[in-house]
């Protein structure tokens, strides 16, 4: 390992990573913090770059984890802030290839996620974590939902999007469409439908999450299949629903754990 020093048109592009359509157009992302970082080395991304301070690369843990076949660069506490995303750093992080995949990818998957207008990066990474730890096999992001390589959707998902094939898409109501002519049985979370407790479904299967505000877009509320609701236990009050990232939650568990 002979770490070299970053320039500072490579700080720059690194630094510039944080707006989705530079990541879009580099194919790479910013993974930050040693968490992250090792939780995607582990996970087999593809970690083109890691960049850390002495301090770190002097660390013995931090030496387990280093990819052999990424390049690393010695950074100051000073450069670092110019590319973090966070206000204290912890003087670590990864370029990383994104990983998306088309709507062909998912052929043969088990269960697959659609989310539909969910906008929030925190409920969105919670999503994606729930999804990676109950076995989901890939989240569909449409249109207006939070990047999944965005900082603060990796920070919160984290890892779990290193665990999952992820597949963005402009024509969601044509690619659920495609799914169920394919044999893929395609439900959606509405305060209208099903009780929790009589919901069955069959495997290859499809749940569409619509967002809190609006719930599902009209396009795709017109396609999805059957409906499925979380009953709640207050008939009054203020509480009128749940966050999406908790509701979505319940939801998968017992779409995944079921039998």
């Amino acid at each position: 390992m002979n770490p070299g020093r970053l320039t500072h048109g490579r700080r720059k592009e690194i630094a510039s990573l944080r707006q989705k359509k530079f990541r879009d157009q580099a194919g790479t992302c910013v993974v930050e913090g040693r968490r992250s970082v090792e939780a995607a080395v582990a996970a087999g991304a593809r970690v083109l770059e890691i960049v850390a301070t002495e301090r770190m690369l002097d660390d013995p843990d931090t030496r387990k984890w280093l990819s052999s076949s990424a390049s690393i660069s010695i950074a100051s506490p000073k450069e670092f802030e110019g590319m973090s995303d966070v206000v204290t750093s912890q003087g670590v992080l990864a370029v990383v290839e994104t990983a998306w995949v088309s709507v062909d990818a998912l052929k043969g998957a088990s269960r697959i996620l659609v989310l539909d207008g969910v906008q929030d990066p925190g409920n969105v990474g919670t999503i994606i974590r729930s999804a990676a730890w109950f076995g989901v096999d890939a989240v569909v992001f449409g249109p207006g939902v939070a990047d999944c390589y965005g900082p603060k959707v990796l920070r919160s998902s984290m890892g779990g999007v290193w665990d999952v094939k992820t597949c963005r898409t402009n024509t969601i109501a044509a690619n659920i469409k495609t799914l169920i002519s394919i044999g893929v049985d395609v439900h959606a979370a509405d305060l209208e439908g099903l009780p929790l407790s009589e919901w069955s479904p069959s495997d290859p299967s499809c749940l569409v999450v619509g967002s809190e505000a609006r719930g599902l877009s009209e396009e795709v509320g017109a396609v999805a299949g059957s409906r499925v609701r979380i009953p709640g236990g207050r008939t009054s009050g203020a509480t009128e629903s749940l966050n999406v990232g908790v509701a979505a939650g319940i939801l998968m568990f017992h779409w995944t754990q079921r039998g």
